[in-house]
């Protein structure tokens, strides 16, 4: 059975239901020819946007317009000719089971995966990481007592079982993090060298909030994020509160790696959560991305921080050309959550609903709205996808 996205008449619903956040518009033409117009890239001026200096990419007008996190509108996505767009998605740390609240986030992005390739025959190229060493993956490694592989792996594969099991494509490739620990350490010491970071005199390597304010322009994401912790004593380690770690030295008996620095020495440790997407988009795609994608949540400070650290390494003003944020899946009032204890596990919803009942769920909100879980919901979606089933039925 085809899923619902590929079904030429529930397509329409998606366009509808999202069209407030993803819309499509005539592609510019010219009167002679009717072929699309090339246009030049130029700053985008919005007045009292925080993103003043936001560039119009270079390229033709897809017809579509996306909600762009950098600029807080609707912008026009914009191609070359026969490129494959990049997008990198920021995928699970796996320390425990996929809950319908990750999978919400996916599935809105892969509503609008396939709409841009199936209806508007947007060639794209997703790749997704994995956060597969963090402060929540040690201790959970701890608290069950095995191997941070052995856990990362089982709850990987348990991930993409459950993307599976929802008719949720999977990215192109997948990047994780164990993997390209030298070249997270490489990147680190290149914004060292050009004073964008620092080592502390208990073993991390931070970022200097400050000396980037001094190069770029900052808060891209949330106006005045940075000055909005100016008044904050900065903690031990740090020159300024702003500052976040890139490379976490380890504690005794802790994971870690043996890093060299220069004019310091070695130093065992591991990454910092925001360095992990700015080298692993880097290793992907390089200097650029054209799409970059997450849940609300990750916005500030994950996203803000992956821009300044990716400007400076690059030297480069526009990282990404756009963001775009899913909402949140709420249950009685409040974001699901493991700390909260209120989450519905995959299989668990798969034992009352379809996944194309799922997907309808989601496909009644925008996808950077937040959306309501309960029974009740899901018997409305539910009516809603027999109704247009039924339609199609007709129809052919």
């Amino acid at each position: 059975m085809l899923s619902l996205c590929r079904r030429p008449g529930l397509q329409l619903v998606q366009l509808k239901q999202f069209t407030r956040f993803v819309t499509s518009t005539p592609p510019d033409t010219s009167s002679s020819t009717g072929t699309r117009r090339k246009t030049r890239r130029s700053p985008a001026k919005r007045a009292g946007s925080s993103t003043a200096n936001w560039k119009v990419p270079e390229g033709l007008d897809t017809g579509v317009k996306i909600k762009n996190a950098l600029t807080k509108r609707l912008e026009p996505l914009r191609s070359q000719p026969f490129k494959v767009l990049s997008w990198y998605m920021c995928g699970p740390t796996v320390y425990d089971s996929t809950h319908i609240g990750h999978a919400h986030c996916y599935m809105k992005f892969d509503i609008i995966r396939k709409i841009l390739k199936n209806f508007f025959n947007i060639r794209l190229r997703l790749v997704m990481n994995f956060t597969d060493v963090d402060d929540k993956v040690i201790l959970r490694s701890q608290q069950l007592n095995i191997p941070v592989d052995e856990l990362t792996k089982k709850y990987e594969a348990e991930f993409l079982q459950s993307l599976d099991s929802l008719k949720i494509e999977r990215a192109n490739s997948y990047v994780r993090v164990t993997e390209h620990i030298p070249a997270i350490a490489e990147y680190i010491q290149v914004l060292v060298n050009k004073g964008y970071a620092y080592h502390s005199e208990k073993g991390d390597v931070n970022f200097d909030s400050w000396y980037f304010r001094q190069h770029h322009h900052s808060g891209k994401l949330m106006q005045n994020a940075f000055k909005s912790s100016d008044a904050r004593k900065p903690p031990f380690g740090k020159k300024h509160s702003a500052d976040f770690a890139l490379w976490k030295h380890s504690k005794p008996a802790e994971l870690g790696w043996d890093m060299e620095w220069e004019n310091v020495g070695v130093v065992r440790g591991r990454p910092g959560w925001h360095i992990e997407c700015s080298t692993l988009a880097q290793i992907a795609f390089g200097d650029h991305v054209d799409i970059h994608t997450g849940g609300k949540d990750l916005l500030f400070p994950h996203h803000e921080n992956e821009i300044v650290q990716s400007e400076a390494y690059n030297g480069t003003e526009q990282w990404v050309d756009y963001f775009m944020h899913s909402g949140t899946l709420m249950i009685d009032g409040s974001k699901m959550s493991k700390s909260l204890g209120n989450f519905i596990t995959v299989p668990e919803l798969l034992s009352k609903y379809s996944p194309d009942q799922f997907r309808m769920l989601c496909c009644m909100t925008g996808y950077n709205r937040d959306c309501d879980y309960s029974d009740e919901e899901m018997e409305k979606a539910s009516s809603t996808l027999a109704s247009f089933q039924s339609f199609h039925t007709a129809a052919i």
